[in-house]
């Protein structure tokens, strides 16, 4: 697999003063290989990241640290300015500064500044501008003065090598350095930078490969020849040197300069690739870089820290390679990918991963579509991208999406907010031929088969519409809309509908569900999908016909899906890092062989070539610290085994404890984020565990005094889930609640207890002969007492349910009080509307209302009454409205026979024909027609309905001239008291007329209030 170009941005996490407390100037920068954590030399100390926080190690004497590394046996060996020191764990833990300079004689600890450093089988070695220095493991110390400053060290046939001067090579012998003038190459000259070896590796064939200031050169040793690794490496360093260099896992050599970055050579000293600020490196200037087994480099910068995911398929594109506003979509033409986003659009050059911004656009692109060698983009208009990367107009129409009928050459569909609309494309202008007229909504997407059947997503996201065009395409094509019924749920808010083929079935996708079309049934069918059961939120088809689909929660993933077995399998591509990505489309480019994703914010490549140059690490949880609330250590893991043991018994005053945990993991996603997250149980305390949280640290208070266990798990970004890492530990009781005294305190107790029983109980005993007396003559008192408290009872009893009726039958006569003056107000109202333009009618009006009274004011609201009396009273009534409206009104009144004789309350009817004369009048063109049904339901049941001609009225809640607001709902009040859970009332306005309907399901349940009492 070819190396990837850093063409894009890696992964990457940077680190300044204010995140490590510590002045932003760092020298070195090293990963202990056993417990993961970071170490940097800092102008304050070195500094210690175990993936959660960061910890500053003073120098014995405070000073910098200037260069450190560490050995074989993980000790962490640090050189400043006349000092060496090594870090290592005191009994509580936590790792300090050891002196190492005690077996040194004192004149020689005068040797300035430490430089460089490297750990070897004989020991460790400093050298600084004056002095050599060889700290053995037996803790003895071996000094060589120095004529010429050694730049760089290596270990090589056994020995220790350096470089020196500007082209000179050594070898440490017993005497000192005997010096090796290396052979001339073309690019040797006085003036040429200094020769200086940054790193080094044995090969398999007895070789030493030397990565140095000018390039890498293969060695054989003394009395052979420094040689280039291949010619056009020694090219990437004419005009500058290299300060640091590594090995990477994946076989790559990474250069760091001076202000220029990172190089990336392949093993054979090709070019691959540089990383900058141009590419997210927060400088360009570095001091220092190191690996790490997750595929990081750690760079050790003078403003700060940064680690890069240099080893990693996924990389993100941005600002930093001149990508503005948020992508929607992209396709490949020739050598160049375009994008689409919410500005306008670019295009991208592969050579050196800069985007740049197509000119002539004024608002932003939504989609491609290429037809032959041209490139067309919806948006505002339908746009031609030229070759000079200009944009021209070639259709004024805002479309959302367009897709070309294979069915139909020439001829294209396109979705909009207002609709669907069909093109046709003569290979030089654009022609719209009209819009679809049996698709009556705006379309989101399209998608169109060979056999001229095309499927759309509405706006709506309620079902989906099916077209199909026949010999001509034409805007009235057939169109069936499929929704619940033919299979196909509602989709979610913020989600698509989309149609894609994998495996010969036509599939509508949503991030929810994927159902398959049944063609037999006609119906959509649920497809299973393995594992989980969410769909895709987007969808792109390479070449070869493999699909990908970009799933959503729980998880962001990139997947490859296949059909097997009437089922979806996903095989997952991506993850992690891109877990909270939110895409709006993926496209799949055959030249790079990556999928990129346009995400809200982002846009982010996966090389599919891409697999991992090693294996990762195990994800270990561990606790680093429990500490006191005044910040006393009681416990640290510097992450060496084995890790100190905790104090067998904890003092009781330590009950408020905090411990802080850690999982040297260095994952990060798209945004340069950790995704770590840690939960945790106190078993003796915590029933279960914490939720999944980014806190790495814990506080208890009035902790119980017993036996406890603290367990911590973590999780990182690719979903790895560490195992459970347990401490226990134990809080003493403090002495009073010791065991033994508590004998003690039971004991005291039993003898003070039987001590007051045996007084208490003469005490009692005289007592109960007393009260004996006592008992016997309240007894009869109380027998006496019970016998009148019962006559009282039922007494009482008596009273309150009278009072109750009583107050039902002040309900119903306050109703009866409101209910005739309110047909009385209505009637007079229509008499002195008659007197003077039709006195001899109003007349007549006047007898019949005086009639009409006689008729309802002799009746109460508690008396019964049956349909019949209730019609004769609404037949009088409407006697009199007839007088008054003469031809202007239409009554009838169609009443069951068998439905005369039921009970119901008085005045039942009259407030709805009263509202239905009122309001008709009011609604009707010329003649009212006023209708009173009467129908019976079942044995008891009676359905009741006064329709009128006109329009409904919506009652607007207050009293007007016209109307006082005391029928209608006095007339509901009345249904709720005689017949609760029993009648249904309802108004309906169709066709002219308005329809105020009663259904009572049983009149059997009324009773006049007069058999109530």
């Amino acid at each position: 697999m070819a190396a990837p170009r850093f063409t894009g941005t890696p992964f990457i996490r940077a680190w300044n003063a204010d995140d490590y407390g510590a002045a932003p100037v760092n020298w070195r920068v090293a990963r202990h290989p056993r417990s993961g954590f970071i170490y940097i030399a800092n102008n304050f100390g070195v500094l210690e990241f175990d993936g959660a926080a960061w910890r500053l190690i003073s120098m014995p004497s405070e000073g910098p640290a200037r260069t450190l590394t560490i050995n074989n046996a993980g000790e962490i060996w640090v050189g400043g300015y006349d000092e060496v020191c090594v870090l290592q764990p005191n009994a509580k833990g936590e790792i300090i500064p050891i002196d190492a300079l005690r077996n040194l004689p004192e004149k020689e600890r005068t040797f300035g500044q430490l430089l460089h450093c490297l750990a070897t089988p004989e020991g460790v070695y400093f050298a600084s501008a004056i002095k050599l220095l060889l700290f053995r493991p037996d803790g003895t110390v071996k000094t060589w003065p120095l004529d010429l400053r050694i730049n760089g060290m290596w270990w090589q046939q056994d020995r220790l090598h350096v470089s020196l001067g500007v082209d000179s090579l050594g070898q440490l012998t017993d005497t000192g350095i005997a010096i090796l003038k290396k052979q001339p190459t073309a690019q040797d000259s006085e003036s040429a930078s200094a020769f200086r070896v940054l790193a080094s590796r044995d090969q398999a064939d007895g070789s030493t490969l030397l990565l140095t200031a000018r390039g890498p050169y293969r060695w054989r040793g003394s009395g052979h020849p420094l040689e280039p690794i291949s010619p056009s490496a020694a090219a990437n360093f004419s005009g500058s040197s290299a300060i640091t260099a590594t090995f990477l896992a994946d076989g790559r050599l990474a250069f760091g300069f001076l202000n220029e970055g990172l190089l990336f050579l392949d093993g054979e000293g090709n070019f691959i690739s540089r990383l900058t600020r141009v590419h997210g490196l927060p400088s360009n200037r570095l001091e220092h870089i190191a690996t790490d087994p997750e595929g990081g480099l750690w760079i050790a910068q003078r403003i700060g820290i940064t680690r890069a995911q240099v080893d990693d398929g996924i990389v993100v594109h941005h600002t930093a390679q001149g990508l503005t506003g948020s992508p929607r979509s992209m396709h490949r033409l020739g050598s160049r990918l375009y994008i689409a986003h919410n500005e306008g659009g670019a295009w991208r050059d592969d050579a050196t991963g800069q985007i740049h911004e197509l000119t002539g656009l004024q608002s932003g692109l939504n989609t491609f579509l290429q037809v032959g060698d041209k490139l067309f983009a919806t948006g505002t208009a339908i746009f031609e991208i030229m070759p000079d990367n200009s944009v021209q107009r070639r259709l004024s129409h805002v479309l959302t999406s367009l897709e070309a009928l294979p069915s139909h050459p020439g001829f294209f569909i396109g979705g909009s907010t207002s609709g669907l609309w069909l093109f046709r494309f003569d290979g030089v202008n654009w022609h719209q031929v009209g819009k679809i007229s049996t698709v009556p909504e705006g379309i989101t997407s399209i998608y169109a088969d060979e056999k001229g059947e095309v499927w759309c997503a509405p706006y709506s996201g309620r079902g989906a519409w099916r077209l199909r065009f026949g010999r001509e395409p034409k805007p009235d094509v057939e169109a069936v809309f499929f929704g619940e019924a033919q299979g196909l749920p509602t989709v979610r808010r913020r989600d698509e509908l989309r149609f894609c083929k994998l495996g010969g079935e036509l599939l509508a996708t949503t991030g929810q569900w994927v159902h398959r079309y049944d063609v037999a049934t006609g119906r959509f069918l649920p497809m299973p999908i393995t594992p989980g059961n969410t769909g895709p939120i987007a969808i792109a088809t390479s070449s070869d016909g493999d699909m990908w689909w970009f799933l959503g929660s729980p998880e962001a993933q990139l997947a490859r899906a296949t059909v097997r077995d009437g089922k979806i399998e996903l095989t997952r591509v991506a993850g992690g890092p891109i877990t909270d990505l939110i895409a709006n489309s993926i496209y799949y480019d055959d030249v790079t062989q990556s999928v990129w994703i346009s995400g809200q914010g982002a846009l982010v490549s996966v090389d599919l070539r891409w697999r991992a140059s090693g294996t990762t690490p195990p994800l270990r949880a561990m606790v680093r610290r429990i500490s006191t609330p005044t910040g006393e250590t009681l416990y640290a893991n510097s992450g060496l085994d084995p890790a100190p043991p905790l104090p067998p018994a904890l003092d009781h005053r330590l009950n408020a404890l905090r411990f802080s945990f850690a999982a040297p993991t260095q994952t990060i996603d798209y945004r340069g984020r950790t995704g770590t997250l840690y939960r945790t149980q106190l078993e003796g305390l915590d029933n279960d565990w914490t939720g999944w949280s980014t806190n790495h640290t814990r506080e208890f208070t009035n902790l119980p005094y017993r036996n406890l266990v603290f367990h911590v798990q973590a999780r990182e970004l690719s979903g790895r889930v560490s195992a459970d890492t347990s401490l226990e530990f134990t809080i003493q009781s403090p002495w009073w609640l010791s065991n033994y005294a508590v004998i003690g305190y039971a004991f005291t107790g039993a003898l003070g207890f039987f001590g007051i029983v045996k007084l208490r109980t003469r005490a009692l005993t005289r007592r109960a002969a007393e009260l004996s007396v006592v008992i016997n003559s309240r007894t009869e008192e109380l027998a006496t007492r019970n016998r009148e408290l019962a006559r009282l009872h039922k007494l009482e009893f008596s009273e309150k349910t009278a009072a109750r009726l009583g107050e039902e039958k002040a309900q119903l006569e306050m109703l009866r009080y409101q209910l005739n003056p309110h047909f009385l107000y209505n009637a007079l109202g229509s008499i002195r509307s008659l007197i003077h333009s039709r006195p001899d009618e109003a007349d007549e009006m006047t007898t019949q209302l005086a009639d009409f009274c006689r008729m309802t004011l002799t009746r109460g609201e508690g008396e019964g009454g049956t349909l019949a009396t209730e019609l004769r009273m609404i037949s009088s009534y409407l006697d009199m409205e007839r007088t008054r409206w003469r031809e202007l009104l239409k009554t009838r009144i169609d009443a069951a026979p068998d439905t005369l004789t039921l009970r119901v309350p008085p005045f039942l009817l009259l407030p709805l024909v009263e509202n239905a004369i009122k309001y008709g009048t009011r609604t009707s063109v010329e003649t009212v027609e006023v209708v009173i049904t009467v129908r019976r339901l079942d044995t008891s049941g009676v359905y009741l309905e006064v329709a009128n001609t006109g329009r409904w009225v919506e009652p607007t809640g207050t009293r007007t001239p016209f109307s006082t607001g005391i029928g209608l709902d006095n007339l509901r009040e009345r249904l709720q008291r005689y017949f609760p859970n029993a009648h249904e009332f309802a108004v309906n306005a169709d066709a002219g007329w308005v329809r105020v309907s009663l259904k009572i399901s049983s009149t059997e349940n009324f009773k006049p209030m007069a058999e109530h009492a």
